[in-house]
């Protein structure tokens, strides 16, 4: 399947709610996973990872994901933290609807239920959507 995606130039995007991913994993994050799975959809063209980069414990990922070529999206902690991660990616990827019409594929990692609206969105405008959410988080 995976190549079947490449040979007929399908583009990915891989989305990454961050926080949400390491609060909902027991051994951490493998972003060469997250990465190879997206990949596995066709070629990834955009690829933003969502978090305080700031707050305790996410900075020692942010060089691990730049590897990958994962843009680390800074979203400032202010009054809600995970309300604001699913209003940038939400945005951002509506946005990408606009500016990369090319991109088919949504590879979406999040723990926040509000993103469903815009994955909806996303779905009526033709593209396919691929939903991760770490595991028990919605049963």
């Amino acid at each position: 399947m995976a190549s079947e995606c490449r040979r007929a130039g399908v583009e990915v995007a891989l989305l990454i709610d961050f926080p949400g991913l390491v609060r909902g994993v027991e051994s951490g994050v493998d972003c060469d996973a997250l990465y190879r799975f997206a990949g596995e959809h066709g070629r990834v063209a955009a690829a933003n990872a969502y978090a305080d980069w700031t707050a305790d414990g996410m900075s020692r990922y942010r060089a691990t994901l730049g590897g990958f070529g994962v843009e680390a999206v800074q979203v400032p902690g202010r009054s809600d933290p995970e309300r604001e991660v699913c209003m940038r990616m939400a945005i951002d990827a509506v946005d990408l609807v606009w500016t990369a019409p090319q991109v088919g594929v949504y590879v979406i990692v999040a723990a926040d239920g509000g993103l469903f609206p815009a994955l909806n969105a996303l779905r009526r405008g033709g593209r396919k959507v691929i939903g991760m959410w770490p595991a028990g988080r919605w049963s």
